[in-house]
């Protein structure tokens, strides 16, 4: 090899680090591993404006239940900041055990199967649907005046899940019984912290692996949307509970399925 090619080589792979690259490949391969089926730069229509835009990551468990499709999926940002924290705004978290399931993202043919889960004890307690004692009500990004990355990030995983939900319903009103229920996620190769005040009014700043961020934007049509926010370190683990609990979901639709007649719902706006 010459030494043309090797340096262009080590300025292409410092290129490609400062971009984020690895990160969007470290966190394909983790969820690949966990058992998903994992889509790389998918696409998808902007509700607001229309315009096509990339998604990082799709990891996707699916099974068929009669005449019905269900597909349970991840919609996957990835974020390398390592210089600049991630902050977490928390409060106590108020939400209720029926809600933590409830509070998701779904089709409008999903919406009585997952209303059917959210008065379950053993849906309630799978790891996809617990949330840490303190949940974010803002999230920002620390030493920074320019862009909101942080913000950024949220807006478009919850218009990517957002889409894939519009998805859903279009395939729905042509006939197909396709029912989807989606959860938008944040990987981070960032430090992440949350922030708070205590009974004493003083700020507390600790350092945490993942967080919940509990948003009041309703782009995924939902009265909250919940955004798991995760750090690099703690992926492999995140992508195995969810892996098991979308499992466990679709062990619970082949139950339940049969017995109802799930019909087309609005969701809560």
């Amino acid at each position: 090899m010459s030494h043309t090619h090797s340096n262009m080589e080590t300025k292409i792979h410092e290129w490609l680090s400062s971009q984020g690259y690895p990160l969007e490949m470290f966190a394909s391969r983790s969820f690949d591993r966990a058992g998903f089926n994992v889509i790389q730069s998918d696409y998808f229509e902007d509700p607001v404006t229309g315009d096509s835009r990339e998604l990082d990551l799709r990891a996707s468990v699916q099974a068929t239940f009669g005449e019905m499709f269900l597909r349970v999926s991840l919609a996957i940002e990835c974020k390398s900041t390592p210089g600049k924290p991630w902050i977490l705004f928390t409060n106590p978290s108020r939400i209720a055990d029926p809600a933590r399931v409830a509070q998701r993202g779904y089709s409008k043919l999903a919406k009585s199967f997952l209303n059917s889960m959210a008065h379950n004890k053993s849906m309630q307690n799978l790891p996809a649907f617990q949330v840490p004692e303190r949940t974010a009500y803002s999230v920002t990004q620390a030493f920074t005046t320019g862009q909101d990355v942080a913000y950024s990030a949220a807006m478009s995983v919850s218009k990517a899940a957002g889409a894939m939900l519009a998805d859903a319903d279009r395939h729905t009103s042509m006939g197909e019984r396709y029912a989807l229920v989606a959860f938008p996620v944040i990987v981070i190769d960032a430090p992440l912290v949350e922030a708070f005040l205590n009974d004493a009014g003083e700020m507390v700043v600790s350092t945490v692996d993942s967080g919940i961020l509990i948003w009041r934007n309703p782009v995924m049509h939902n009265l909250l949307n919940c955004i798991s926010i995760v750090r690099r370190d703690s992926v492999d683990a995140f992508a195995s509970d969810m892996h098991s609990s979308f499992i466990s979901i679709l062990e619970f639709a082949k139950n339940e399925i049969p017995k109802h007649s799930f019909i087309v719902g609005d969701r809560d706006t």
